[in-house]
């Protein structure tokens, strides 16, 4: 009888040993099998380390008073080519931008621009009452607030400022510019 216990003793001491291993090796299926499966969620990334911290960004988003769903519906939509990123379509952007009737005739000599940040300027020309404002392929970067700057008689006046949005609907014709019709923001 004591053979039998003995024998007992040392399998039961086998497999507490190995259980570490084995909960190891687990661990480790079960994260290559999820780097297989791919993301869980369709969330756009939003800051620092953004592609991999999941379910966070969701949270992020709702606690800064934001629709993640929204965001995951315009992601689908920008995978399935229905909309585009204006700040990455190939053949540029045209911005037209409805300037009030305080600014659509600009006095002889004045110019207006484009502020997307510290160094990067657009000119624009104005034509019945729209400032039209081309940009190339990359032109925009990262600029969301863009400011509209009247420069009459060597003085700089910011008029108001413009959003771009983060995606525009998609065009039939991929080799022209988009073109989408912003609307001045006033102070």
């Amino acid at each position: 009888m004591s053979r039998v216990a003995g024998v007992r003793k040392v399998v039961l001491l086998t497999l507490w040993l190995l259980m570490p291993l084995a909960i190891v090796a687990l661990l480790m299926w079960f994260i290559f099998a999820s780097f297989q499966a791919g993301p869980a969620m369709d969330a756009r990334a939003v800051g620092q380390g953004a592609r991999d911290t999941g379910g966070a960004n969701a949270i992020g988003e709702m606690l800064a008073g934001n629709d993640p769903d929204a965001r995951q519906a315009e992601q689908r939509s920008l995978r399935a080519g229905e909309r585009v990123d204006p700040r990455t379509w190939p053949a540029g952007v045209r911005l037209l931008i409805e300037l009030p009737p305080e600014f659509a005739e600009p006095p002889r000599g004045a110019s207006y621009e484009l502020v997307l940040g510290p160094g990067r300027r657009l000119v624009g020309v104005v034509g019945e009452g729209v400032l039209v404002v081309n940009a190339l392929p990359g032109a925009l970067g990262d600029a969301e607030r863009i400011e509209v700057v009247r420069i009459a008689s060597g003085e700089r006046r910011v008029i108001g400022t413009v959003r771009l949005p983060d995606t525009l609907e998609a065009p039939s014709d991929r080799s022209s510019p988009l073109q989408p019709v912003l609307m001045l923001e006033t102070d």
